[in-house]
């Protein structure tokens, strides 16, 4: 069983050049915060100044979308591709629809539309489930990027493919 994202990096899809143990920490973190907000189980007291504006950044989403969570950071899997992930909300959004959302602390990146579009394939008994990403920058904003391209889900089977090749044929 490979995980999304490991099976993006794998196929060269994921650029780690800017990735920083202190930034992959902090997104730890702002996705826990956010959890813990959306069950309504935060200690805003206690909660590290440096995670408040990114808080502050979901909370104003939260406010401005009304989406219901259905669950938030769920472990999904598919036996029959042999893949997992955990996709980090699935909502309901008025005016929207059903939609799998990914909290992004950091700056978004291209290949978000792959891992969604992974997560929605993971996802089969959600008719017409949308993909975006909340982008929390860290000032008490956010921002939503819907992704739309079909082609996407490809992509992510390609690299799939691509893997389970390799596998079954010795290599790495």
């Amino acid at each position: 069983m490979i995980r999304v994202t490991a099976l993006l990096a794998e196929a060269g899809l994921i650029d780690r050049t800017w990735f920083s143990e202190e930034g992959a920490t902090r997104g730890t973190y702002v996705h826990q915060a956010c959890q813990y907000y959306d069950a309504g189980e935060l200690d805003e007291d206690s909660l590290d100044p440096v995670l408040v504006p990114y808080v502050e950044g979901w909370k104003k989403f939260r406010a401005d979308t009304n989406v219901t969570i259905a669950w938030a950071e769920e472990r999904i899997t598919d036996e029959k591709l042999g893949v997992t992930g955990q996709p980090d909300r699935l909502v309901e959004w008025p005016g929207v629809g059903w939609a799998i959302i990914d909290i992004k602390s950091g700056s978004l990146a291209d290949w978000t539309a792959i891992q969604l579009a992974a997560y929605r394939l993971l996802l089969p008994g959600y008719k017409n489930l949308k993909r975006f990403a909340v982008n929390l920058p860290g000032d008490g904003t956010y921002k939503v990027k819907e992704y739309k391209d079909r082609a996407d889900e490809g992509i992510f089977l390609a690299a799939l493919a691509i893997h389970n090749w390799k596998k079954n044929h010795g290599g790495k």
